[in-house]
């Protein structure tokens, strides 16, 4: 972002994301995390990191709890928690200002 808070250098972090993508999230180290066919963790380099495999597909993810290690992960009317070892990145704010976001499919 440049200092009047339009995106600047974009490029695309991550191609070719297997399923459909919804909702992100990042945590404290910079990865992104992509609910498409399960939650997809990708490096701030975009490197995948590792894949949460579900029964059902996803359509969003959010860090949250006093602690914000928990992600939590809708699917289909189902709302599920994973305890992590990483703390969110601090919700949408922290996230515009270190991402400047387009998914594609």
């Amino acid at each position: 972002m440049d200092r009047n808070g339009d995106a600047s250098n974009e490029r695309v972090l991550v191609a070719r994301i297997d399923g459909v993508p919804g909702g992100t999230s990042v945590d404290e180290k910079g990865n992104l995390y992509v609910a498409a066919k399960g939650i997809a963790i990708y490096s701030p380099e975009g490197h995948p990191i590792h894949v949460m495999e579900m029964k059902e597909q996803p359509s969003n993810c959010a860090f949250g709890e006093a602690d914000d290690k928990s992600l939590f992960i809708t699917a289909r009317g189902v709302v599920y928690r994973v305890r992590l070892d990483v703390k969110g990145a601090g919700g949408t704010e922290a996230l515009s200002r270190r991402w400047s976001l387009r998914v594609r499919a």
